[in-house]
């Protein structure tokens, strides 16, 4: 500690209303400090929601305030929640709160052996506004099991085709059967849903056949080392390029969004937007793909060790563990669009893109593809299905993870 009590920044960047002392000012260690000029920001923004502002709302009244961002963008909703749910502003210094294993992205374990410092950070607001908002923000939490008994296992990773809004697990009650409803307001489809388990089941099918059942441990371990050794070394070229894209891109959307309001333009630049973020959106999915290989590069790849992961897996499948189900598809999707008559486009996080189409009508059940059961898929991208050169990828992710 250095004479304040405070606890060395361990790693990463300041959060946002800090800044690090200077390196030579305590020799091999680095502490936080109040930014003044940030500070303030964070403190309107814990008063805000102890007054029972929204988030989005929060993020107005600092912005209209001339308040910014690090990097001097205006507050969106996720950083605001980011902001309300650390600790550090009440001077609670924490490192490594939250661990993940092999089978977890989605789902964070609490990590026993957490540096946890009360008083170990200088505070820019008191413990005692801390405390009422924490307990505010516990009561307005809800998940989807704790109301319905339900596990939606796509959840956050599921979205409509139409308007390219997420489809949130919808079920009210146990009576009610579960299903996933598109959220967006000005969806032409009104709100459309579709069946959980069969949705489930589709998507869970292809992830099993195509990456853990029938798959040579030998042949991917074999192949992530050829991947380690020879792509792998290039990945760092092909984020900066990406990065590049994605920001130029997301500069057309907000500047597609300026013409909105002018009304002769209003349709043709909604169909713009909707055909340009779906193309940011497989741009973002390739982008992050490449950030997991780059961070994956010392794996493990043993085959034994892969032989474990897979029977892992497959044991997960069998016994339908919703649990590490949804960290299973966690780990191996990146997005999920789905539309009516169960025709499903799964993004892998590898970039290559898997449709699934509707079985064709049943005689014996006229309804079967009004419900949506997806039976023949076909992999587009850099092959035509997968198979151990292609899995490499996705392996990576999985066994870093």
């Amino acid at each position: 500690a250095n004479e304040h009590g405070y606890h060395p920044h361990l790693a990463g960047m300041a959060p946002y209303g800090y800044k690090l002392s200077e390196r030579k000012q305590y020799k091999d260690h680095r502490y936080l400090e109040i930014n003044e000029d940030e500070a303030p920001a964070v403190r309107l923004a814990w008063q805000l929601i102890d007054e029972g502002f929204g988030y989005r709302k929060i993020a107005d009244q600092l912005n209209a305030r001339g308040y910014r961002t690090r990097k001097g963008a205006p507050f969106a909703v996720s950083t605001i929640h980011e902001i309300t749910h650390h600790s550090i502003y009440a001077g609670i210094y924490t490192y490594g709160e939250r661990r993940y294993n092999r089978l977890t992205t989605g789902v964070p374990e609490i990590n026993p052996n957490a540096v946890i410092v009360p008083g170990g950070a200088p505070a820019i607001i008191d413990m005692q506004l801390y405390e009422r908002v924490s307990a505010l923000l516990a009561k307005r939490k809800t998940g989807t099991r704790s109301t319905s008994g339900y596990t939606y296992i796509l959840s956050r990773l599921t979205f409509c085709k139409y308007c390219g809004a997420a489809m949130h697990g919808d079920s009210g009650s146990k009576n009610r059967t579960a299903r996933y409803r598109c959220s967006g307001s000005a969806c032409s489809n009104k709100r459309w849903c579709t069946s959980r388990s069969l949705l489930e089941r589709s998507v869970m099918s292809e992830l099993v056949q195509t990456f853990l059942r029938h798959v040579d441990a030998t042949e991917v371990s074999a192949a992530i080392e050829e991947w380690e050794k020879g792509e792998g070394k290039n990945i760092l070229k092909r984020i900066k390029a990406l990065s590049s894209e994605v920001a130029l891109m997301e500069k057309k959307i907000s500047a597609l969004m300026d013409l909105i309001t002018e009304e002769e333009l209003r349709d043709l630049t909604k169909k713009k937007i909707i055909e340009t973020q779906h193309e940011l959106n497989e741009r973002k999915a390739l982008l992050q793909s490449y950030k997991y290989s780059a961070a994956a590069r010392n794996v493990q790849s043993d085959v034994d060790h892969v032989r474990g992961v897979i029977e892992a897996g497959l044991e997960a499948y069998d016994l339908w563990d919703e649990t590490k189900l949804r960290q299973l598809a966690n780990i191996f999707i990146e997005r999920i669009e789905v539309a009516h008559f169960g025709e499903i486009k799964i993004y892998w996080k590898s970039g290559l893109i898997t449709e699934i189409s509707p079985s064709p009508p049943d005689p014996g059940n006229p309804h079967r593809r009004k419900r949506g059961v997806g039976a023949n898929s076909n992999t587009l991208g850099t092959a035509k299905k997968h198979n151990t050169h292609s899995l490499r990828f996705e392996w990576v992710y999985f066994l870093s993870n």
